[in-house]
């Protein structure tokens, strides 16, 4: 059966658009209600961490059958779990509760998010994953768009309870709308337990996956530190209500949606460090002048720097673990590779929660910033350690010859340079 069809493409940006904006109108607010409810920063960061460790969990287990079974149910099942897990926040407020509604929730996404990801490489051109991964951002931030501006306006007008029944309707329609979808015949037969451990031992031994996994645990920690902890920054020590800081994600979004598919379009032309070194140091900078200046336009902005910069990484790895796993395989990478890395990316945020509660989330930010541009300045030094040219890698360009200073002392330590790519002005 052909499923590179455009109703197949159409359905899926309607999901991804529903999905999105169902999730987000918790996700975005839910810190604020967790702090606005007397939760202390500490148990925020642990609520949190807890759902993405649960996702990162169960998506590794999700993953091993993705691959064999019937995707169309797999999303269907998780858009349930996720649908009931929103809907149960009108029934209880304890930090019990918030836990494990967040753990459920957790398990529902890490689902639905391997076999949605497997059907969208499924139904694209090889040749242009990035490309159509930046079409369907662009859908999933009309979501994100939409939601802060609609979640505000619940929030002021009827109140949080408004907002997760919202949220649980729009689940019921993008359920409706995935059982439009077309799937080819699959075995619906769950691999056994040696069969799972050897399929992931084959992933995680691929060449390049682990330098992939490294780069893309440092990204996932700056992102969930940040979106977790910074509307609580806008609200309790700027000053600004729920709709005003929902109104910041919405511009950052705003700014964010043109640029999608020229990262997109970069992503499938150039090698991958053009964008990735370029991303941290755009993350380090941009969250460092996020406190200098105090106007809502300049939050925008540099909020959306920030974002631009988490782009740069996120959208070339995506696509570099596409390639370097065989078709059949993608949803077991998926389900390996987030694991290894939103995992211990909630650890981060766990750490993070800590310390914002003990010094600041000035002084947590002041970190990552410092950190990212650390980061940029080590992959600058082995910037010919990047590369992932394994599997079906498509050959792609360099912006120019590149032979640094910091090249020639590399070099001059054998043990070090052992392996890179010899290159010279």
């Amino acid at each position: 059966m052909n499923l590179k069809t455009k109703s197949n493409h159409k359905h899926l940006n309607q999901i991804i658009s529903l999905v999105t904006l169902s999730g987000a109108l918790i996700n975005i607010f839910l810190p604020l209600y967790l702090y606005h409810l007397g939760i202390n920063l500490i148990n925020i960061g642990i609520i949190i961490a807890v759902t993405v460790v649960a996702q990162s969990i169960t998506k590794m287990i999700a993953g091993s059958y993705v691959d064999s079974y019937n995707r169309k149910r797999v999303m269907l099942v998780g858009g349930i779990i996720m649908a009931l897990a929103n809907l149960s926040l009108v029934l209880f407020t304890s930090e019990l509760f918030f836990m494990i509604r967040g753990a459920i929730g957790g398990i529902g996404w890490s689902i639905y998010h391997p076999a949605h990801l497997s059907y969208a490489w499924e139904i694209s051109k090889k040749a242009q994953l990035a490309t159509y991964g930046a079409v369907r951002s662009i859908y999933r931030h009309l979501g994100v768009i939409a939601a802060p501006i609609l979640g505000g306006a619940i929030i002021y007008f009827l109140g949080f309870k408004a907002l997760f029944y919202t949220s649980f309707f729009i689940a019921l329609i993008y359920m409706y709308i995935i059982g439009l979808l077309t799937e080819r015949k699959r075995a619906n037969k769950i691999p056994s337990i040696s069969e799972i451990v050897d399929n992931y031992r084959a992933i995680v031994i691929t060449r390049g996956f682990g330098l992939l996994s490294i780069i893309k645990l440092i990204q996932s920690s700056f992102y969930l530190i940040w979106r977790t902890f910074i509307l609580i920054y806008l609200n309790t020590v700027v000053g600004y209500d729920f709709w005003q800081a929902g109104l910041i994600i919405m511009g950052t979004s705003l700014v964010i949606l043109p640029l999608q598919l020229p990262v997109g379009r970069l992503s499938d032309r150039l090698h991958s460090k053009w964008l990735i070194i370029p991303g941290f140091f755009l993350i380090g900078a941009f969250i460092r002048l996020f406190f200098v200046f105090d106007h809502p336009l300049s939050y925008v902005l540099m909020y959306a720097g920030f974002e631009l910069g988490t782009l740069l990484i996120y959208r070339p790895i995506y696509v570099r673990l596409a390639e370097m796993t065989p078709d059949e395989k993608h949803g077991e990478a998926v389900g390996i590779f987030d694991t290894l890395t939103w995992g211990l990316a909630g650890a981060a945020l766990f750490y993070a929660g800590e310390f914002a509660e003990l010094y600041s989330i000035y002084e947590v930010m002041m970190f990552l910033s410092t950190f990212a541009i650390v980061v940029g300045i080590i992959l600058i030094a082995f910037h010919r350690k990047l590369r992932w040219k394994y599997g079906n890698y498509l050959r792609r360009h360099h912006l120019m010859r590149l032979y640094t200073p910091i090249d020639q002392l590399v070099d001059q330590f054998p043990e070090i340079s052992e392996g890179f790519k010899k290159t010279r002005l």
